[in-house]
């Protein structure tokens, strides 16, 4: 309980407070984390395999993160796999978050706006993203046991 506990914490420092989840793997040493304040969570969080840096060897960490960036995070987090049917009008079927939205939807957290679209490249607010993390808890008390 106390581990499950601790990545939800994790997931909260970085989605309230990173801000930056780069999408592209990279397999050297990460060149702009080394005196950042989070190296230590940054560094668990790629360890994880949670997140990654980019082709460049950066990772940005005072970026700000897409809402598709962070569901990545999640989806990542929690394996989520399964993908949901459907579309929305502003995620083309070339987008490398095409997937990682198709898993969000089918696990439940995310149903994008009245509008039909998801605003992928939004960033995403503090506000968001305890939302879906509370979603997830509520959902994993309700319905199964945490598998970490």
């Amino acid at each position: 309980m106390k581990t499950k506990r601790k990545l939800i914490s994790y997931f909260c420092i970085l989605a309230l407070v990173l801000t930056m989840m780069p999408t592209v793997a990279f397999g050297g040493q990460i060149s702009d984390i080394s005196d950042h304040w989070a190296k230590d969570q940054i560094t668990s969080l790629m360890d994880k395999s949670f997140i990654t840096g980019y082709e460049d060897g950066t990772f940005k960490p005072d970026n700000n993160i897409t809402r598709a960036e962070f569901m990545a995070i999640i989806n990542r987090a929690f394996n989520y796999t399964e993908k949901a049917e459907g579309s929305y009008i502003d995620v083309p079927d070339s987008a490398w978050y095409t997937d990682v939205i198709k898993q969000a939807k089918a696990a439940g957290y995310i149903s994008g706006y009245a509008d039909g679209t998801i605003k992928p490249n939004n960033y995403i607010s503090r506000q968001e993203a305890a939302v879906i993390i509370a979603k997830i808890k509520n959902y994993r008390k309700c319905c199964c046991s945490f598998r970490f």
